[in-house]
């Protein structure tokens, strides 16, 4: 009895293990449009067996949630005859990934694109350029809107070789709205997106993973994918996050920059500052000579703050004409005065050869258009800390406009909350890393290695920039200070 017992429970061990991803990816009580796990011979659309095609020279390789294929020279990992049918208004489409090389910004001439998911009714495209990486999708013939080649546009700084991140991109077609959750964290809204249909034309659906550019420029990468499915329902990051947990013998990976932290992090920024280098608490009128503003703005000190009033379209940036060292603390209150706007803080800018930011030999900046700024003959790191309902906060180092970091945006979603502000704002530049804290909560980080997007900047001016559409912000109590030794 007790023999028999052993068998059984080692013929169900035995089972577990062999439909585990499936188990694990399975829809919820929702229908399964299509599943495969790379390298098995069969896939599912609902509950039909459709045979699948391995790519040539294709190599095998261990996922956590079971077998992955990387493609051969030709990109295909696999193809089949896929009959999808209705495929629901509301899905989400989730799978593994992994890359034999770092993907990140790359010059303009070199862009790669991979079609990793391709079926006539949308390919879901991963691609690299002079921005940094891009999951993007684009809809068959029969759903592109008129002017409007793709439905959405996720942005990430980069992708690294040595880990697998697992990439759930949940949509729904009659909002118009698609979220990529990365890893278990929801990730911003995409650049672009609209309500569509689907046309249900699909007959044969495929996976590839070369990237490659149509021009042969750039060192091509190649992409390992694991298990696939594609499910009615829109998935839940908490959901996702739980699943991943899950796996077993496996660990999510640490967020190294390439998307958007889980959750601000505690950070007592003021804590490392020292001697103070400069501080205004905006009392009296701006002495002249102090400050210098770039673009059509008007300042203005009422109340004891700060004001700068613009426009739409007139967007602007107000330089405090001090140059700070490399290693810094700042601090500052902003308040904005509608849910709508975008504020940016400039650090470490200098003037491209060694020049001063304010060198007449420079381009003038008299308007405080953007790439002035970003692929201009400055050089300085610049974020966002207020995006009003974006979601989102970005790092950038130009020239160049490279995304070298993301997080979560802490003021808007502060605001949308009903808090009413001010809000504390903190930068700490300490070597090679930058941190960026609202109100205690850091949530974006960079370290400049000195290759990956050219030198690290050092020593230079601090501004503030304000988009237009913002029409006023209040800053108040700002203080800068050396970096405590």
């Amino acid at each position: 009895m007790q023999s028999g017992l052993m068998v059984s429970v080692a013929f169900w061990v035995v089972v577990m293990l062999l439909i585990w991803p499936r188990v694990l990816w399975a829809a919820e009580g929702g229908q399964t449009v299509f599943s495969w796990v790379p390298g098995e011979r069969e896939a599912r659309v609902g509950k039909t067996a459709v045979a699948m095609e391995a790519g040539p020279q294709i190599a095998e390789i261990d996922c956590p949630a079971g077998r992955a294929l990387r493609c051969g020279p030709d990109g295909l990992i696999g193809r089949g005859q896929a009959r999808l049918g209705a495929i629901p208004e509301r899905g989400t489409i989730d799978f593994w990934l992994r890359l034999d090389r770092r993907i990140q910004v790359c010059p303009p001439g070199d862009r790669l694109s991979a079609k990793l998911v391709h079926c006539e009714d949308l390919t879901i495209y991963l691609r690299e350029n002079d921005n940094g990486v891009s999951v993007n999708i684009e809809g068959g013939h029969e759903i592109r809107r008129p002017n409007v080649r793709g439905l959405a546009s996720f942005d990430l700084t980069h992708l690294r070789a040595d880990q697998w991140y697992h990439m759930a991109i949940r949509y729904d077609a009659p909002e118009g709205k698609w979220r990529l959750i990365l890893n278990g964290v929801l990730q911003p809204e995409p650049w672009f997106f609209g309500p569509f249909k689907f046309r249900d034309l699909t007959r044969t659906i495929e996976f590839n993973g070369l990237m490659s550019s149509k021009e042969g420029k750039g060192e091509p990468a190649r992409v390992a994918l694991g298990p696939i499915i594609w499910r009615a329902g829109v998935a839940e990051p908490r959901e996702v996050l739980a699943k991943l947990k899950a796996v077993k013998d496996w660990s999510i990976p640490p967020n190294r920059g390439e998307g958007v932290l889980e959750e601000p992090e505690d950070f007592d920024g003021e804590a490392l500052g020292g001697e103070v280098i400069y501080e205004n608490v905006f009392d009296a009128p701006l002495e002249d000579g102090q400050w210098v503003l770039e673009g059509p703005a008007r300042l203005e000190v009422a109340d004891g703050r700060l004001l700068i009033h613009n426009q739409e379209g007139n967007h602007c940036v107000l330089w405090l004409k001090k140059r700070l060292p490399r290693d810094f603390v700042a601090a500052w209150d902003v308040q904005p005065s509608q849910m709508d706007g975008l504020a940016i803080v400039f650090l470490s800018a200098m003037g491209a050869d060694g020049r001063d930011l304010f060198d007449p030999t420079l381009a003038r900046r008299d308007s405080g258009e953007f790439p002035l700024y970003t692929r201009g003959d400055i050089r300085c790191y610049h974020f966002s800390y207020y995006a009003g309902q974006r979601g989102s906060a970005n790092m950038r180092k130009n020239p160049g406009f490279y995304m070298i970091g993301m997080g979560p945006e802490l003021i808007g979603s502060k605001r949308i909350a009903g808090a009413a502000g001010p809000f504390r704002v903190v930068v700490v530049r300490r070597g090679k890393r930058i941190d960026c804290a609202v109100d205690g909560k850091r949530f974006l980080f960079f370290e400049d290695d000195g290759e990956t997007y050219g030198p690290a900047h050092g020593a230079g001016y601090f501004g503030l920039r304000q988009m237009g559409h913002s029409r006023a912000i209040a800053y108040d109590n700002l203080v800068i200070r050396k970096l405590k030794e």
